[in-house]
Protein backbone atom coordinates (compact mmCIF):
# COMPACT_ATOMS: atom_id res chain seq x y z
CA UNK A 1 0.00 0.00 0.00
CA UNK A 2 2.77 2.19 1.05
CA UNK A 3 4.23 2.17 -2.34
CA UNK A 4 0.96 2.47 -4.03
CA UNK A 5 0.88 6.22 -2.67
CA UNK A 6 3.96 6.69 -3.33
CA UNK A 7 3.46 5.44 -7.06
CA UNK A 8 0.44 7.60 -7.19
CA UNK A 9 2.39 10.35 -9.58
CA UNK A 10 3.33 8.18 -12.02
CA UNK A 11 -0.47 7.60 -12.53
CA UNK A 12 -0.46 10.81 -14.70
CA UNK A 13 2.64 9.71 -16.96
CA UNK A 14 2.02 5.83 -17.14
CA UNK A 15 1.10 5.79 -20.70
CA UNK A 16 3.62 8.79 -21.65
CA UNK A 17 6.24 6.43 -21.74
CA UNK A 18 8.41 6.52 -24.77
CA UNK A 19 11.63 6.68 -23.29
CA UNK A 20 12.23 4.25 -20.84
CA UNK A 21 12.04 2.96 -17.07
CA UNK A 22 14.39 1.48 -14.69
CA UNK A 23 12.27 -1.17 -12.75
CA UNK A 24 13.80 -2.61 -9.31
CA UNK A 25 16.94 -4.53 -9.53
CA UNK A 26 17.77 -3.17 -12.96
CA UNK A 27 20.80 -1.60 -14.16
CA UNK A 28 19.96 -0.61 -17.48
CA UNK A 29 17.05 0.51 -18.95
CA UNK A 30 14.64 -1.99 -20.82
CA UNK A 31 11.44 -0.26 -23.39
CA UNK A 32 8.84 -2.16 -24.78
CA UNK A 33 10.25 -4.09 -26.61
CA UNK A 34 13.11 -5.35 -24.54
CA UNK A 35 10.51 -7.01 -21.93
CA UNK A 36 11.42 -10.24 -22.97
CA UNK A 37 14.65 -12.25 -22.76
CA UNK A 38 14.20 -12.69 -26.40
CA UNK A 39 13.62 -8.70 -26.77
CA UNK A 40 10.55 -9.05 -28.46
CA UNK A 41 7.64 -8.29 -26.93
CA UNK A 42 5.28 -11.36 -25.79
CA UNK A 43 3.47 -12.30 -28.12
CA UNK A 44 -0.39 -12.52 -27.21
CA UNK A 45 -2.58 -15.11 -26.52
CA UNK A 46 -4.71 -17.06 -29.17
CA UNK A 47 -8.05 -17.00 -27.58
CA UNK A 48 -11.28 -18.75 -29.35
CA UNK A 49 -14.35 -16.33 -28.93
CA UNK A 50 -17.14 -17.98 -28.52
CA UNK A 51 -19.07 -14.38 -28.49
CA UNK A 52 -19.45 -11.11 -30.58
CA UNK A 53 -15.58 -10.13 -30.78
CA UNK A 54 -16.63 -6.51 -31.14
CA UNK A 55 -19.08 -6.93 -28.27
CA UNK A 56 -18.64 -4.77 -24.94
CA UNK A 57 -19.75 -6.46 -21.27
CA UNK A 58 -20.00 -5.18 -18.02
CA UNK A 59 -18.08 -7.20 -15.86
CA UNK A 60 -18.98 -7.63 -12.27
CA UNK A 61 -16.25 -7.95 -9.66
CA UNK A 62 -15.21 -7.64 -6.05
CA UNK A 63 -14.91 -4.32 -6.34
CA UNK A 64 -17.16 -2.93 -8.62
CA UNK A 65 -17.88 -3.19 -12.36
CA UNK A 66 -15.39 -3.04 -15.39
CA UNK A 67 -16.00 -2.69 -19.20
CA UNK A 68 -14.80 -5.11 -20.91
CA UNK A 69 -14.74 -4.97 -25.08
CA UNK A 70 -13.63 -7.24 -27.58
CA UNK A 71 -11.78 -10.48 -26.88
CA UNK A 72 -8.56 -9.89 -24.76
CA UNK A 73 -5.81 -11.25 -26.66
CA UNK A 74 -2.80 -9.99 -23.56
CA UNK A 75 -3.58 -10.80 -20.09
CA UNK A 76 -1.58 -10.40 -16.66
CA UNK A 77 -2.42 -12.25 -13.70
CA UNK A 78 -1.46 -10.42 -10.26
CA UNK A 79 -1.46 -13.96 -7.99
CA UNK A 80 -1.44 -17.98 -8.67
CA UNK A 81 -4.54 -17.79 -7.92
CA UNK A 82 -5.73 -16.32 -11.07
CA UNK A 83 -3.28 -18.22 -13.13
CA UNK A 84 -4.71 -20.82 -12.21
CA UNK A 85 -8.27 -19.69 -13.15
CA UNK A 86 -6.92 -18.68 -16.43
CA UNK A 87 -4.60 -22.01 -17.36
CA UNK A 88 -7.72 -23.90 -16.46
CA UNK A 89 -9.61 -22.10 -19.04
CA UNK A 90 -6.91 -23.07 -21.27
CA UNK A 91 -5.54 -19.84 -21.72
CA UNK A 92 -1.94 -18.56 -20.99
CA UNK A 93 -0.75 -15.24 -18.88
CA UNK A 94 1.27 -13.02 -20.96
CA UNK A 95 2.25 -11.32 -16.93
CA UNK A 96 2.52 -12.68 -13.94
CA UNK A 97 2.84 -11.76 -9.97
CA UNK A 98 3.68 -13.90 -7.55
CA UNK A 99 2.93 -13.97 -3.51
CA UNK A 100 5.54 -12.06 -1.51
CA UNK A 101 6.24 -14.80 -0.27
CA UNK A 102 8.17 -16.12 -3.06
CA UNK A 103 8.19 -13.39 -5.51
CA UNK A 104 11.51 -12.50 -7.32
CA UNK A 105 13.26 -9.42 -8.45
CA UNK A 106 13.91 -9.52 -11.85
CA UNK A 107 10.83 -7.63 -13.01
CA UNK A 108 10.55 -7.16 -16.37
CA UNK A 109 12.24 -10.31 -17.52
CA UNK A 110 10.34 -14.20 -18.16
CA UNK A 111 9.92 -15.42 -14.35
CA UNK A 112 12.39 -17.52 -13.08
CA UNK A 113 9.64 -20.71 -11.86
CA UNK A 114 6.55 -20.96 -11.39
CA UNK A 115 5.21 -23.14 -7.96
CA UNK A 116 3.00 -26.08 -8.81
CA UNK A 117 1.53 -24.10 -12.07
CA UNK A 118 4.58 -24.18 -14.29
CA UNK A 119 3.69 -27.85 -15.85
CA UNK A 120 0.90 -25.96 -17.72
CA UNK A 121 2.31 -23.11 -18.94
CA UNK A 122 3.91 -23.43 -22.64
CA UNK A 123 5.45 -20.10 -22.11
CA UNK A 124 6.79 -18.26 -19.14
CA UNK A 125 4.84 -14.85 -18.14
CA UNK A 126 6.88 -11.60 -17.71
CA UNK A 127 7.28 -11.05 -14.13
CA UNK A 128 5.61 -8.21 -13.13
CA UNK A 129 6.24 -8.11 -9.29
CA UNK A 130 4.66 -9.21 -6.60
CA UNK A 131 1.04 -9.74 -6.26
CA UNK A 132 0.37 -6.92 -3.08
CA UNK A 133 2.55 -4.58 -5.29
CA UNK A 134 2.80 -5.22 -8.88
CA UNK A 135 5.35 -2.75 -10.97
CA UNK A 136 3.57 -0.75 -12.77
CA UNK A 137 5.90 0.49 -15.24
CA UNK A 138 6.77 -2.94 -16.32
CA UNK A 139 2.77 -3.30 -16.62
CA UNK A 140 2.39 -0.26 -18.69
CA UNK A 141 5.04 -1.90 -21.03
CA UNK A 142 3.49 -5.34 -21.52
CA UNK A 143 -0.17 -2.90 -22.80
CA UNK A 144 -2.26 -5.86 -21.25
CA UNK A 145 -5.82 -5.41 -22.36
CA UNK A 146 -7.02 -7.54 -19.02
CA UNK A 147 -5.79 -7.38 -15.56
CA UNK A 148 -7.24 -10.51 -13.58
CA UNK A 149 -6.46 -9.42 -9.53
CA UNK A 150 -6.61 -10.77 -6.31
CA UNK A 151 -6.72 -6.76 -4.78
CA UNK A 152 -8.21 -5.65 -2.16
CA UNK A 153 -7.26 -1.88 -2.40
CA UNK A 154 -9.31 0.56 -4.21
CA UNK A 155 -6.37 3.28 -4.75
CA UNK A 156 -4.56 0.18 -6.43
CA UNK A 157 -7.25 -0.81 -8.69
CA UNK A 158 -7.81 2.47 -9.77
CA UNK A 159 -4.04 2.76 -11.04
CA UNK A 160 -4.15 -0.50 -12.57
CA UNK A 161 -7.87 0.14 -14.22
CA UNK A 162 -5.58 3.11 -15.94
CA UNK A 163 -3.79 0.30 -17.56
CA UNK A 164 -5.85 -1.89 -18.74
CA UNK A 165 -9.33 -3.21 -17.66
CA UNK A 166 -8.93 -4.89 -14.06
CA UNK A 167 -11.05 -7.72 -12.36
CA UNK A 168 -10.50 -7.94 -8.74
CA UNK A 169 -11.84 -11.42 -6.63
CA UNK A 170 -11.18 -12.08 -2.95
CA UNK A 171 -10.66 -15.88 -3.74
CA UNK A 172 -9.92 -16.90 -0.32
CA UNK A 173 -13.07 -18.83 0.39
CA UNK A 174 -15.53 -21.74 -0.01
CA UNK A 175 -16.19 -22.37 -3.84
CA UNK A 176 -15.27 -18.97 -5.08
CA UNK A 177 -13.35 -19.72 -7.65
CA UNK A 178 -16.38 -21.61 -8.96
CA UNK A 179 -18.24 -17.96 -8.47
CA UNK A 180 -15.47 -16.24 -10.29
CA UNK A 181 -13.96 -17.75 -13.14
CA UNK A 182 -17.84 -17.41 -14.73
CA UNK A 183 -17.44 -13.69 -14.79
CA UNK A 184 -13.92 -14.43 -16.04
CA UNK A 185 -14.20 -16.50 -18.88
CA UNK A 186 -17.15 -13.94 -19.88
CA UNK A 187 -14.56 -11.39 -19.91
CA UNK A 188 -12.13 -13.42 -21.80
CA UNK A 189 -15.57 -14.07 -24.67
CA UNK A 190 -15.51 -17.78 -23.80
CA UNK A 191 -18.06 -18.48 -20.92
CA UNK A 192 -18.49 -22.17 -22.22
CA UNK A 193 -15.01 -22.59 -20.59
CA UNK A 194 -16.31 -21.94 -17.48
CA UNK A 195 -18.74 -24.48 -17.63
CA UNK A 196 -16.58 -27.12 -19.13
CA UNK A 197 -13.58 -26.64 -15.66
CA UNK A 198 -16.52 -26.60 -13.49
CA UNK A 199 -18.02 -30.08 -15.00
CA UNK A 200 -15.04 -31.42 -15.07
CA UNK A 201 -14.18 -30.80 -11.55
CA UNK A 202 -16.95 -31.80 -10.55
CA UNK A 203 -16.69 -35.63 -11.88
CA UNK A 204 -13.19 -35.39 -10.63
CA UNK A 205 -14.25 -34.56 -6.91
CA UNK A 206 -16.97 -37.17 -7.12
CA UNK A 207 -13.98 -39.79 -8.07
CA UNK A 208 -11.79 -38.49 -5.22
CA UNK A 209 -14.83 -38.84 -2.71
CA UNK A 210 -15.12 -42.55 -3.59
CA UNK A 211 -11.27 -43.06 -3.46
CA UNK A 212 -11.00 -41.43 0.18
CA UNK A 213 -14.36 -42.86 1.59
CA UNK A 214 -13.04 -46.61 3.11
CA UNK A 215 -9.81 -43.88 4.88
CA UNK A 216 -12.35 -41.30 5.80
CA UNK A 217 -14.75 -44.35 7.29
CA UNK A 218 -11.81 -45.08 9.16
CA UNK A 219 -10.49 -41.44 10.66
CA UNK A 220 -13.07 -39.11 9.86
CA UNK A 221 -12.14 -36.09 11.89
CA UNK A 222 -9.45 -34.08 10.54
CA UNK A 223 -7.67 -30.65 10.93
CA UNK A 224 -5.79 -28.03 8.96
CA UNK A 225 -3.72 -25.84 10.25
CA UNK A 226 -0.92 -23.20 8.91
CA UNK A 227 2.22 -22.59 10.91
CA UNK A 228 4.67 -20.21 9.99
CA UNK A 229 8.31 -19.37 11.20
CA UNK A 230 6.91 -17.96 14.33
CA UNK A 231 5.22 -20.91 15.58
CA UNK A 232 1.51 -18.96 15.27
CA UNK A 233 -1.06 -21.29 14.99
CA UNK A 234 -4.61 -20.63 13.29
CA UNK A 235 -7.11 -23.62 12.46
CA UNK A 236 -9.09 -23.21 8.90
CA UNK A 237 -13.45 -23.33 8.85
CA UNK A 238 -14.98 -24.76 6.13
CA UNK A 239 -15.46 -20.96 5.06
CA UNK A 240 -11.73 -21.22 3.93
CA UNK A 241 -10.89 -22.50 0.68
CA UNK A 242 -8.67 -25.46 1.69
CA UNK A 243 -11.13 -26.17 4.49
CA UNK A 244 -14.45 -26.09 1.97
CA UNK A 245 -12.16 -28.90 -0.35
CA UNK A 246 -11.45 -30.87 2.73
CA UNK A 247 -15.40 -30.73 3.85
CA UNK A 248 -16.69 -31.74 0.12
CA UNK A 249 -14.09 -34.98 -0.10
CA UNK A 250 -16.08 -36.15 2.73
CA UNK A 251 -14.02 -34.96 6.36
CA UNK A 252 -15.59 -33.93 9.55
CA UNK A 253 -13.13 -30.44 9.57
CA UNK A 254 -12.26 -30.11 13.62
CA UNK A 255 -12.02 -26.36 14.12
CA UNK A 256 -13.28 -23.02 16.98
CA UNK A 257 -16.47 -21.69 15.60
CA UNK A 258 -15.87 -18.44 14.76
CA UNK A 259 -18.91 -17.50 12.37
CA UNK A 260 -17.98 -16.56 8.72
CA UNK A 261 -14.02 -16.57 9.67
CA UNK A 262 -12.11 -18.60 7.34
CA UNK A 263 -9.79 -19.47 9.97
CA UNK A 264 -9.20 -18.98 14.04
CA UNK A 265 -6.70 -18.31 16.40
CA UNK A 266 -5.48 -21.63 18.47
CA UNK A 267 -2.35 -22.72 20.43
CA UNK A 268 -0.39 -24.92 21.48
CA UNK A 269 -2.15 -25.60 24.98
CA UNK A 270 -5.57 -25.83 23.44
CA UNK A 271 -4.42 -28.69 20.93
CA UNK A 272 -5.03 -31.56 22.98
CA UNK A 273 -8.92 -30.45 23.65
CA UNK A 274 -9.29 -31.41 19.90
CA UNK A 275 -10.90 -34.59 19.15
CA UNK A 276 -9.40 -35.04 15.92
CA UNK A 277 -7.34 -38.30 13.84
CA UNK A 278 -5.33 -36.40 11.34
CA UNK A 279 -3.67 -33.18 11.39
CA UNK A 280 -2.46 -31.43 8.55
CA UNK A 281 0.19 -28.78 8.60
CA UNK A 282 0.60 -26.01 6.09
CA UNK A 283 4.23 -24.56 6.36
CA UNK A 284 4.29 -21.13 5.79
CA UNK A 285 6.12 -17.72 5.73
CA UNK A 286 10.02 -18.64 5.73
CA UNK A 287 8.96 -22.32 7.01
CA UNK A 288 9.58 -25.40 4.81
CA UNK A 289 7.05 -28.59 6.01
CA UNK A 290 10.84 -30.07 7.40
CA UNK A 291 11.48 -27.28 9.34
CA UNK A 292 7.23 -27.36 10.90
CA UNK A 293 8.04 -31.02 11.38
CA UNK A 294 10.87 -30.13 13.21
CA UNK A 295 9.08 -27.41 15.29
CA UNK A 296 6.05 -29.95 15.96
CA UNK A 297 8.01 -33.44 16.75
CA UNK A 298 10.33 -31.23 19.19
CA UNK A 299 7.49 -29.35 21.10
CA UNK A 300 6.23 -31.99 23.81
CA UNK A 301 2.45 -31.36 23.98
CA UNK A 302 1.87 -31.60 20.27
CA UNK A 303 4.17 -34.81 20.03
CA UNK A 304 1.94 -36.29 22.66
CA UNK A 305 -1.06 -35.95 21.03
CA UNK A 306 -3.19 -39.03 19.75
CA UNK A 307 -2.61 -38.10 16.04
CA UNK A 308 1.08 -37.19 16.18
CA UNK A 309 1.52 -41.00 18.54
CA UNK A 310 -0.69 -42.54 15.42
CA UNK A 311 2.10 -41.19 12.79
CA UNK A 312 -1.29 -39.32 11.37
CA UNK A 313 0.33 -35.81 11.28
CA UNK A 314 1.35 -34.80 8.05
CA UNK A 315 3.27 -31.08 6.47
CA UNK A 316 2.81 -29.96 3.31
CA UNK A 317 3.16 -26.30 1.59
CA UNK A 318 1.05 -24.11 2.67
CA UNK A 319 1.74 -22.50 -0.93
CA UNK A 320 -0.13 -25.20 -2.87
CA UNK A 321 -2.53 -26.07 -0.13
CA UNK A 322 -3.71 -22.07 -0.02
CA UNK A 323 -2.76 -19.42 -2.12
CA UNK A 324 -3.05 -21.05 -4.99
CA UNK A 325 -6.50 -21.83 -4.77
CA UNK A 326 -7.80 -22.96 -8.17
CA UNK A 327 -9.11 -25.94 -9.99
CA UNK A 328 -5.59 -27.24 -10.42
CA UNK A 329 -4.89 -26.14 -7.28
CA UNK A 330 -7.57 -28.37 -5.75
CA UNK A 331 -6.81 -31.62 -8.26
CA UNK A 332 -2.95 -31.21 -6.87
CA UNK A 333 -3.94 -30.66 -3.19
CA UNK A 334 -6.19 -33.84 -3.06
CA UNK A 335 -3.87 -36.24 -5.00
CA UNK A 336 -1.44 -35.15 -2.36
CA UNK A 337 -4.01 -35.92 0.07
CA UNK A 338 -4.22 -39.21 -0.77
CA UNK A 339 -0.96 -40.22 -1.32
CA UNK A 340 -0.20 -39.07 2.11
CA UNK A 341 -3.01 -40.71 3.78
CA UNK A 342 -2.36 -43.89 1.87
CA UNK A 343 0.94 -44.07 3.73
CA UNK A 344 1.34 -46.61 6.76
Amino acid sequence: MIRFVCLLFLSVTLFALAGCVVPPGATTPITATEVTASGEEPAATAIPATADPSACRTIGHDMGETQVCGTPTKVVVLGPHMLDILLSLGLQAAGFAETSQINEEEFGKPVGAIAYLEPYVTELPINVGSREEPNLEVLTLLKPDLILSELRDEDQLALLQQIAPTLAYRGNRTAEWQRTIVPIATALNIPAEADRVIDEYAAFLAEKRAELAPIIAAHPRLIFMPRNQDGRITIFTPKSWAGDLLVNLGFELVYVADGEEVDTEASVEIMPTFNTDTIIVGASGTTTPAIAQEMWTSNAVLSALPASQAGRVHFVDYQLWSRVRGPIAARLVTEELISLLAQP
